[in-house]
C-alpha cells in the first residue's frame, strides 16, 4: 500500500506566505502568550516558521485534524531546522 500523508496540508504548501497553513489552527491559553507561526519560503518551498514572542512564558501550538484507526500503526516524521 502506498504511503500517504494523513494530515491535510501536512507539507504546508497551501496558504499565504506570512499566514497560517490552510486547515491548521493556532491555539494558546492566552493570546498574549502565543508564539508566532507563519509560512515562509526556504529553498523554493513553503515551510512553517515558529518564533517566540519575547516572553519567557510563551506557549502555544498549531493543530490540524487527523483520523486514525484503532489497532493500526502510524509513523510521524517531523523535520526541524534551528
Amino acid at each position: 500500500m502506498p504511503k500517504r500523508n494523513l494530515i491535510a496540508n501536512g507539507d504546508f504548501q497551501s496558504g499565504p506566505l506570512g499566514g497560517t497553513p490552510v486547515g491548521w489552527v493556532q491555539k494558546s491559553p492566552r493570546p498574549g502568550l502565543a508564539p508566532l507561526f507563519k509560512l515562509t519560503r526556504r529553498r523554493g518551498e513553503k515551510v512553517l516558521a515558529a518564533t517566540g514572542n519575547g516572553r519567557e512564558d510563551c506557549v502555544g501550538h498549531l493543530s490540524a485534524p487527523v483520523s486514525l484507526e484503532k489497532g493500526q500503526t502510524y509513523r510521524l516524521r517531523v523535520r526541524f531546522e534551528l
